[in-house]
């Protein structure tokens, strides 16, 4: 019991009252009994309470309920009628009201599975899928925007869409959760298992000028983090974060062991949301994506290894550079050309951008390229005949290097 104000509890305010000091002694005396917080107490099952009315029980769960409605001196509830039960359970399973002719035919169904009709017919619905995929979405923490200062558009309905036909198709849940996790890693991934990893894609990120990208990549981890164990396990992992909690099961440096699991992205607060992946609009038209990704992926494997074995045949010399520049106004120009190309052709050059802030964008880009033609190329720094940078190199610049060789073949 430190009277030190620098390490006494709690910190910053009044310390204890002399009696709740006392009892902490006496607690400590007796042995320190530690109970685990309830939340990590595996429930047992416990026997089920006498009741009065015992007509009313229709499953064990009846009984805990009416078990303290007697203890209370309450009465339950009336049944509730079959124009109640239909608008309850369409509005639990679809999130809207039965039609008129829904309820008719309800109303005139007299067997004695009527409810567990209306039931199927509800769970058979395509609104059924996006009721309950909305629950999921919010867990994930969707978004079609990037958030922070802007709340920039980003382009994030496939993953919305998987959710809702994942909930429609019935997907078992361990699928359901690995398609998130790691879809991209399953043998044969399809292009549908690629998308629901979107899942740790949905993290905010602040692309505004003078934003450290490493600092938003980081925070995306973190936030990635936070996300996987609260939706999966129903737990505040991230309030280890900065340091253990005695009522956690979850130690400070175990956090920091599955935050370097996924301290592995590419992603940061860049424009262009880099890295995506390209999706057709038309569902119809995925599994010929899927299918030419796969032929596009094995043919620069072929190349990858047509290289490493030429790259084991042929003798290799480093080509020192002589003088190298880097040159704005080249790289703009290719960008800008680029953006006038896909305008001629009707594509949209910013695809995550509104019309307006699609002009705007380009408007900027104009008169970037109108500044870099006042400004000449920045001097690349050659040592040994390895180029270095000075200073800042701006977005997109060009690169032009000279060199002299007198070899057959040149591979860069």
């Amino acid at each position: 019991m430190s009277r030190d104000p620098a390490v006494r509890m709690p910190y910053g305010a009044p310390p204890l009252q002399p009696k709740q000091i006392e009892l902490l002694r006496e607690w400590i005396n007796e042995g320190a009994p530690w109970e685990d917080h309830w939340a990590f107490v595996a429930p047992k099952a416990q026997a089920l309470p006498d009741v009065r009315e015992l007509s009313w029980v229709r499953r064990p769960m009846d009984r805990f309920i009416l078990a303290r409605l007697e203890k209370e001196g309450l009465s339950h509830a009336p049944e509730a009628s079959k124009e109640e039960l239909l608008r309850r359970v369409s509005f639990d399973l679809t999130g809207l009201p039965p039609t008129p002719e829904e309820l008719t035919e309800f109303l005139a169904d007299t067997s004695a599975d009527a409810y567990e009709r209306q039931v199927d017919r509800l769970l058979a619905s395509p609104r059924y899928g996006e009721r309950w995929a909305a629950m999921w979405l919010d867990l994930a923490r969707y978004a079609d925007s990037k958030g922070y200062e802007a709340d920039r558009t980003r382009t994030m309905w496939p993953y919305r869409d998987w959710v809702i036909n994942a909930f429609n198709q019935n997907l078992p849940y361990d699928r359901f959760v690995i398609a998130q996790l790691a879809g991209d890693l399953l043998p044969n991934a399809t292009l549908d298992d690629r998308i629901a990893t979107s899942f740790q894609r949905q993290t905010p990120a602040n692309d505004e000028g003078g934003t450290d990208d490493e600092e938003f990549r980081l925070v995306a981890v973190m936030d990635r983090v936070a996300t996987t164990w609260s939706v999966l396990n129903g737990l505040t992992f991230n309030c280890v974060q900065c340091h253990s909690h005695p009522y956690d099961p979850i130690r400070h440096v175990e956090y920091y062991k599955f935050l370097a699991f996924y301290n592995t992205s590419r992603d940061a607060d860049l424009e262009d949301d880099a890295p995506t992946l390209p999706v057709p609009r038309e569902s119809g038209q995925r599994q010929r994506a899927a299918q030419l990704e796969r032929t596009q992926t094995q043919l620069l494997e072929d190349i990858v290894a047509t290289g490493r074995d030429l790259a084991a045949r042929a003798p290799w010399l480093p080509l020192p550079i002589a003088t190298g520049e880097v040159n704005h106004l080249l790289g703009l120009e290719r960008t800008v050309e680029e953006v006038k190309q896909k305008q001629a052709k009707g594509i949209n050059p910013f695809p995550n951008e509104s019309p307006k802030a699609a002009a705007e964008d380009f408007a900027d880009l104009l008169r970037s390229l109108r500044r870099a033609k006042q400004t000449p190329a920045v001097p690349l720094k050659v040592v040994d005949g390895e180029a270095q940078a000075v200073g800042t190199i701006p977005l997109g610049s060009a690169y032009e290097i000279v060199t002299e060789t007198t070899a057959s073949t040149i591979t860069a």
